[in-house]
């Protein structure tokens, strides 16, 4: 997507002093205009499965609730102007505690029973495809015993809205209070997928914290946790990351995808399937 500065300025109703890039995103490009506001542009290769129309209606339903920040503009081409709070930071740049993990756990569950609609499913077994057919890596031993086990939940499943990319820089905090940004990867899914996905993709492997986030998430109704369930999605996502990593390193040749691709293998590797 193209930077219109012209539009930017009329959107936020002043002139343009200043315009530097801000963090680094894998997915978009974020810069701080003003110092006060910031902008995410998409990147030239647009991921697949993502959407900026499904996000722009997540956000409209999400408008004035406690588990997002909304931002002043969003459109259905990815373009979002927030205002720039330097007190927010992203999980990337804390520590994770007890007290942490609990309140993440309740902000997911929170989001989960928005009970938010959304048009946009997440399949499971065409994204897993896609990804691969893209990557030019075939794990066809791993893979076959990993989808048998998928098609076990995912027949039994209950769609609801969920993220999808609780990632560390999806998750803010501002006087211990968390926030979740970025929903172009909602969909609806297994809710299992957010739980399992926040605990592998911040590579929180600490079996105590993992408990506290369960225990917190199901709390007064542990009876609804499966833990068999819980197991079996750690090696559905890593297989399936693995291959989109894979995938976006063909496309960008950028070589944190080639690590993160790494990263999923060896923990593929770890697993008793």
């Amino acid at each position: 997507m193209k930077l219109d500065l012209k539009k930017i300025t009329e959107i936020i109703g002043e002139s343009i002093e200043t315009f530097i890039p801000f963090n680094k995103g894998l997915s978009n490009n974020n810069f701080l205009i003003n110092n006060r506001y910031l902008v995410r542009l998409p990147k030239d290769f647009l991921q697949p499965f993502n959407s900026f129309k499904n996000e722009q209606n997540i956000e409209n339903q999400l408008q004035n609730s406690t588990i997002s920040i909304s931002p002043i503009y969003i459109n259905s081409k990815g373009l979002k102007i927030s205002i720039f709070d330097s007190q927010l930071k992203s999980l990337e740049e804390q520590k994770m505690t007890k007290n942490k993990i609990k309140k993440i756990a309740q902000l997911i569950k929170n989001f989960h029973q928005k009970n938010l609609k959304s048009e946009v499913s997440f399949d499971y077994l065409s994204r897993l495809s896609f990804y691969k057919e893209h990557s030019g890596k075939n794990l066809s031993k791993i893979e076959k015993k990993v989808v048998k086990s998928s098609m076990k939940w995912m027949s039994k499943s209950k769609y609801i809205l969920c993220h999808n990319d609780l990632v560390a820089g999806n998750i803010l905090s501002k006087n211990n209070k968390f926030y979740l940004i970025d929903f172009e990867y909602s969909a609806m899914n297994d809710p299992m997928f957010d739980l399992v996905s926040f605990l592998s993709e911040n590579d929180i492997d600490d079996k105590e914290l993992q408990t506290i986030f369960i225990n917190e998430y199901f709390k007064g109704h542990l009876e609804d946790f499966d833990k068999d369930k819980f197991l079996d999605f750690f090696p559905m996502l890593d297989l399936l990351w693995y291959y989109w990593a894979e995938m976006m390193y063909q496309k960008v040749h950028n070589p944190i995808y080639q690590t993160i691709a790494k990263n999923k293998l060896k923990r593929l590797k770890t697993y008793k399937l």
